[in-house]
């Protein structure tokens, strides 16, 4: 069980770096070459489900996403990367940049996760269930990031 949940996260971190940035299956080897060092045999000891692992994985996966989300902001919207990082720190939510544009980002990352994630059900990485439950836990995650002000609690009280 631990080798398909490895797997089903490494599907969806090439579909949140590689997908959602438009790089092309020449990132994705990288990837996946990478993988063996960050997925060590587990800790027996471990407490939950997916022991510690887990949580440091998913962290870093949702840090990642929301980068590429970002990104798919600024090209959305027309405005440079940088600009968005100065309106999230200013306070505001991806959700609140986009504007009218955010329902375009949230399709645009999701397509691309859909992309990596169909071609890794083709090469049997994963099964079709978890591509459902991942595509769910995607779009939930997606949702979350765009509506984060992730400076807000760094903002002084006025």
């Amino acid at each position: 069980m631990f080798q398909r949940l490895t797997l089903a996260k490494l599907a969806l971190l090439g579909a949140g770096l590689a997908g959602a940035a438009g790089l092309g299956a020449a990132t994705v080897p990288g990837l996946v070459s990478a993988a063996p060092t960050a997925t060590a045999s587990p800790s027996p000891s471990s407490s939950g489900e997916h022991g510690d692992r887990s949580g440091r994985i998913g962290k870093h996966l949702r840090h990642r996403l929301f980068h590429k989300l970002v990104e798919l902001t600024a090209k959305d919207t027309g405005q440079s990367v940088d600009q968005v990082r100065a309106q999230l720190k200013a306070g505001k939510s991806l959700a609140d940049i986009a504007g009218s544009k955010a329902a375009q980002v949230k399709t645009d990352a999701m397509n691309a996760i859909k992309d990596k994630l169909d071609k890794a059900v083709t090469r049997g990485r994963i099964t079709a269930d978890q591509e459902t439950k991942l595509l769910s836990r995607a779009r939930d995650a997606i949702d979350k990031l765009m509506a984060q002000t992730p400076h807000a609690a760094a903002q002084p009280a006025a």
